[in-house]
C-alpha cells in the first residue's frame, strides 16, 4: 500500500512510484515466449481481495511474477538467495485447480521478486528468463551446457 500509482507525484511520506511493474513488464514484452499480463498494483491490505486475484491470475497464466512477496501454502523451493542483488527471490509452485471455465488443473510457477527495483530486474534476467526459456525448449545459447 506504498506504492502509487503510475504517474502520480510521492506526496505523502511512506508513498513510492511504482518502479518494478513498468520496468518489468517492459523487460518481459523483450523475452522470447513471453506474453505479459499486467494485474496492477494488488493491496496487501485485504488478503482475501489479495488471494482471489493470485488464484484468478493463476487461472489465467503459467507462470506468476510478483514483487514483495507470496505465502498462501505453496510449495516453496527457495527462498532467500545468497545472493546481492536478490537476496528476498522467492520460488514457488501452486497446484491450480482450474476454477476459470475452460482453464485445466496444473502446476503453475511464482516468482516473488524483491520490491527494490534494481534487484527485481536483476532477478528476472538471471531467474525468470531462463525459466521461460526452458518451458518453452528454447534455451539460449548463454544457458547451452554444450558451449
Amino acid at each position: 500500500n506504498e506504492l502509487l500509482p503510475d504517474g502520480l507525484p510521492p506526496t505523502m511520506t511512506g508513498r513510492i512510484p511504482d518502479a518494478n511493474r513498468p520496468t518489468l513488464l517492459s523487460k518481459l514484452h523483450t523475452y522470447r515466449n513471453c506474453v505479459p499480463i499486467d494485474l496492477g498494483i494488488v493491496s496487501d491490505d485485504d488478503y482475501s481481495k489479495l488471494k482471489s486475484t493470485i488464484i484468478s491470475a493463476l487461472d489465467s497464466c503459467d507462470v506468476l511474477i510478483s514483487t514483495g512477496g507470496v505465502s498462501m501454502g505453496a510449495a516453496v523451493h527457495f527462498g532467500r538467495l545468497h545472493m546481492k542483488p536478490g537476496k528476498p527471490t522467492t520460488f514457488l509452485t501452486w497446484k491450480s485447480e482450474g476454477t476459470r471455465v475452460g482453464s485445466k488443473a496444473a502446476t503453475k510457477l511464482i516468482f516473488a521478486l524483491p520490491g527494490n527495483p534494481v534487484s527485481a530486474t536483476v532477478c528476472a534476467d538471471l531467474l525468470v528468463r531462463p525459466c521461460l526459456d526452458m518451458l518453452h525448449g528454447s534455451l539460449p545459447p548463454e544457458y547451452s551446457s554444450e558451449t
